[in-house]
């Protein structure tokens, strides 16, 4: 959308330049306004070249066929509605699905080291078995008399020794825990970390979209004015075309400003564990 604004700007000027210079065949144009226009007309190549290039980039990124054409579309009033968040949200780590995946594995390597601990207790396990034999002397016979047996009982086993197997896995076992623990640890701060710098960006961009506003207004002020001079003869046609230059290079700087808020809105919502992500 940017690229197409900057387009739309650059072809502007561009029929501008020819209307005024088909308007006076018989005079010389001016030296600056010939150089404006063929600047222009350089940039408006450009554009185009680049909006090809970056629709075919989407389109891989995408998945899309490439030889079918992609029509993009984009509402500037409801993502000037979205891209709001309330700055004042405490940011709470748990919300963050790495940290939860984190304390889980904690939670189950405690598990484990309850498990070697145990091993050292003697082990109580109850078992039972039931079986039925058919016996006789004749075959046709053979399944009419059975023979049940059954048994209950209970084992008891103490582990007198193994070796130092036991002993090496629940070392093993702590260590594990302390390296998983310091690894939250890290994770912690730099998801600390990772909050502050996203909320500040967050910050410093929605100030600069606000400012972005305010220069559109104060550019079309200074065009109105610089347009009302060239219709009277006061001003020429290169101050006018300056003038109407920055108006749109305002808007365009508002769009830019609105882009960069946009981004920064996402990774403020990832650092506040609002949006997931995959890996």
């Amino acid at each position: 959308m940017l690229i197409t604004a900057r387009q739309m700007l650059v072809n502007h000027i561009v029929t501008r330049g020819f209307v005024i210079l088909e308007a006076r065949p018989t005079k010389k144009p001016d030296v600056p306004m010939k150089i404006a226009l063929n600047n222009a007309i350089t940039q408006k190549k450009a554009s185009e070249e680049s909006i090809n290039v970056k629709n075919t980039y989407l389109k891989q990124l995408m998945g899309y066929p490439a030889e079918k054409p992609l029509t993009l579309k984009a509402d500037i009033s409801s993502m000037e509605k979205e891209v709001i968040l309330d700055t004042l949200e405490k940011f709470d780590i748990y919300n963050r699905v790495e940290y939860q995946l984190l304390q889980t594995g904690l939670k189950l390597q405690k598990y484990n080291i309850d498990y070697y601990r145990f091993s050292y207790l003697p082990s109580l396990s109850a078992f039972a078995n039931y079986n039925i034999s058919f016996q006789s002397d004749d075959v046709s016979e053979l399944y009419k008399n059975n023979y049940p047996s059954s048994i209950i009982g209970l084992t008891l086993s103490f582990p007198i020794f193994q070796g130092t197997r036991r002993i090496h896995n629940v070392k093993k076992s702590k260590l594990e825990f302390e390296r998983m623990t310091l690894d939250t640890l890290t994770t912690r701060d730099e998801m600390n970390t990772q909050y502050t710098s996203a909320m500040a960006s967050y910050k410093s961009n929605l100030l600069s979209y606000r400012l972005s506003s305010q220069n559109i207004d104060i550019a079309q002020d200074i065009y109105n004015t610089v347009s009302l001079q060239y219709n009277q003869g006061i001003k020429s046609y290169l101050e006018e075309i300056i003038s109407e230059t920055d108006l749109m290079t305002a808007r365009i700087n508002h769009l830019n400003a609105l882009f960069m808020l946009m981004f920064s809105k996402i990774d403020l919502e990832r650092a506040l564990g609002k949006i997931s992500v995959e890996y």
